[in-house]
């Protein structure tokens, strides 16, 4: 069309090249066209959306924030045109203003529906579904009414759909609606395979699969880095495979991956990710012991979160904030912290994260001395990951429980919670889950007098946490061998100890410090 279009009046030249530069991703070409057409014909609101279109789609969404501003100025009926909102709805989700998005597209529907456009009304429809579920609130998505107009218009409510279900804990219910949405998009040649591609890999990320993860993240990586998606895009699978190389153990790469992911998001503009991203990187910095870094990260998660009203964003690193005050030994305040959380995912209705906070407020209250309360946390959140099948938090559950059941001298149920949490793991690949299931058997073990079997799965634990840089699995595993040592040897354990003491004040793990400090004084 465009070598065709030589011979045309000078506008529609122009209106065919911008067309053209916009599907070969050529962006910044594109922009200047419209933008040109935009000012010698201002009253074609068609070559407005253009630009606006162009501009989100380069990751400027404040630009074509200021061009949807302009539109509205246009005199009526053009100023009151539904694709206005609905074109507004797509640049303030690109921002990460989530509430902002919603109220757009709320907007464009009723407009839609009054001027009587189904197709627009479908996709409008659809925008506040996905507007609802990022705003944290999954029973209003669950209600707006999903159905598709077009092959594009039908695989993007399939995806939102599962996008629906996946925050609900309905693994498998998403795992079906995302492969649909992959058929329909990949019988069109939608660009929308990438992020389809992304959400299949997020359902078996949950499910302890990171080896399969990994292979569908890397997919839409390459998809993405060929036709030069957004910034945004490209962050966003970037984080995902940092995700996987954090639960493989390798840390450094993770972290490196997520600051590159972090950058991507900055670069697109897209303020949602950046706080995502924020409380990722905040998670292996914790694992790796640097936790005034990982603290300045959350706090900056949080803040991002709250002005663009992403409440889970907020939640989730709050619960980053909850583990560091545990690990700083300060109970009261991450008990505050992680109530909060739990809190807000009860009002979500995200039972899959209820149970993940039942999990982190149990860890909390075996260390403030109440383990049947914890029993009662986690006896509550094990039935939802095991219908679920999530492993990799099944096993946390398990082997928590067994501290808890100890800290009752109820031995025999210990055991058997201990024992599970290790065949949960063996069907995982996540290394930290690996960890704590061997800890709690350790503990059990000790417990029971099979002290030689205690000291193997310690050293065990303390090998690969010193290989891969897990500072508090490392402390946890010396804390425990320093206890056997004192049986065996009072002054070669107290020395343990009192070197593990020295250690983690000195990386602010003041709780693992009154520990060892604790059993050395007795």
């Amino acid at each position: 069309a465009f070598d065709l279009s030589a011979s045309l009046t000078r506008e529609q030249h122009l209106s065919v090249e911008g067309r053209y530069r916009e599907f070969a991703h050529d962006f910044a070409a594109a922009i200047e066209i419209y933008r040109t057409l935009r000012n010698f014909f201002p009253d074609n609101l068609d070559y407005g959306l253009r630009l606006e279109s162009a501009q989100r789609k380069a990751g400027h969404p404040k630009d074509s924030l200021d061009t949807i501003a302009q539109m509205r100025t246009l005199p009526k009926p053009l100023s009151d045109d539904a694709r206005i909102d609905m074109e507004e709805a797509s640049a303030q989700n690109a921002a990460g203003n989530f509430s902002e998005y919603q109220k757009a597209a709320a907007a464009a529907t009723a407009k839609a529906k009054a001027q009587g456009s189904r197709m627009l009304q479908v996709q409008s429809t659809i925008a506040e579904t996905f507007a609802w579920d990022r705003l944290g609130d999954l029973n209003k998505a669950a209600q707006r009414g999903l159905d598709g107009g077009s092959p594009h218009l039908l695989g993007d409510a399939l995806r939102t759909y599962g996008i629906v279900l996946y925050d609900k804990g309905d693994f498998a219910g998403a795992r079906s609606a995302f492969e649909q949405a992959l058929n329909t998009f990949q019988k069109i040649g939608d660009g929308e395979i990438g992020v389809t591609t992304v959400s299949l890999g997020n359902v078996y990320f949950e499910l302890g699969k990171l080896e399969e993860a990994r292979r569908y993240y890397e997919q839409a990586l390459r998809f993405h880095q060929e036709i030069g998606a957004n910034p945004a895009n490209i962050g966003s699978d970037i984080g995902s495979i940092a995700l996987v190389l954090d639960g493989l153990g390798d840390l450094v790469g993770a972290t490196r991956m997520h600051e590159k992911s972090l950058q991507g998001f900055r670069d697109g503009g897209d303020q949602r990710g950046e706080s995502a991203t924020l409380e990722n990187l905040g998670d292996v910095l914790v694992e790796r012991g640097e936790l005034s870094q990982a603290m300045s990260y959350y706090q900056q998660g949080i803040s991002l979160a709250e002005k663009i009203g992403y409440k889970e964003g907020r939640a989730f690193n709050l619960g980053g904030l909850a583990q560091i005050s545990l690990i700083r030994d300060q109970v009261s305040e991450a008990r505050d912290q992680e109530e909060q959380v739990l809190t807000f995912q009860k009002e979500v209705g995200d039972s899959v994260e209820i149970a993940r906070s039942q999990i982190a407020l149990a860890t909390i209250v075996i260390e403030e001395g109440q383990p049947a309360e914890a029993e009662a946390l986690l006896r509550a959140a094990a039935p939802q990951l095991e219908q679920q099948t999530i492993a990799t938090s099944a096993s946390q559950s398990a082997a928590l429980l067994a501290r808890a059941l100890l800290a009752q001298s109820k031995i025999g149920e210990a055991e058997a919670a201990a024992t599970n949490a290790l065949a949960l793991a063996e069907r995982t690949s996540d290394r930290s889950t690996h960890l704590l299931a061997t800890l709690a058997a350790a503990e059990v073990d000790a417990r029971t007098g099979k002290e030689p079997a205690a000291i193997k799965a310690l050293q065990s634990v303390l090998s690969e946490s010193l290989r891969d840089g897990y500072e508090e699995f490392e402390f946890e595993a010396r804390l425990d061998l320093g206890r056997l040592e004192l049986h065996s040897s009072r002054a070669s354990g107290r020395q343990q100890l009192e070197k593990l003491e020295e250690d983690a004040s000195r990386k602010d793990f003041r709780l693992i410090a009154r520990k060892a400090q604790a059993e050395f004084d007795r």
